[in-house]
């Protein structure tokens, strides 16, 4: 697998209307590109799939990610791949994330990423 590559201003952390924080991921992933991305990403930060939820609009993966469960997300409106937290010990972890894939991921880009 390759190295995940993030347009500019991604990634970022935005506190949801529940109060918790998502890691906002991409704003340009397709909806076929999903699986390949999600999987990328989970390899790049030792994450692990527990369930799979997709539908025709949208893609909700339970993962866990340093023994912390988050919802990796894909959805069409808005546009966008996020690691969305609900607690406030996953909330705290999204910091450590988000500074190891700003560390190991390729310098940002405008391109499409997944879209092949």
């Amino acid at each position: 697998m390759g190295r995940l590559q993030f347009q500019k201003g991604y990634p970022k952390i935005v506190k949801m209307a529940s109060g918790h924080l998502s890691l906002e991921l991409s704003g340009q992933v397709s909806f076929n590109g999903f699986p390949d991305y999600a999987e990328l990403f989970l390899s790049t930060v030792g994450g692990i799939l527990k369930e799979r939820n997709d539908s025709i609009i949208m893609c909700i993966w339970e993962v866990v990610i340093n023994d912390c469960r988050y919802r990796l997300v894909y959805d069409d409106y808005p546009l966008g791949v996020f690691l969305e937290s609900d607690n406030d010990r996953s909330d705290g972890e999204l910091s450590r994330i988000k500074k190891m894939l700003e560390a190991v991921s390729l310098p940002p880009s405008g391109d499409n990423q997944g879209d092949e």
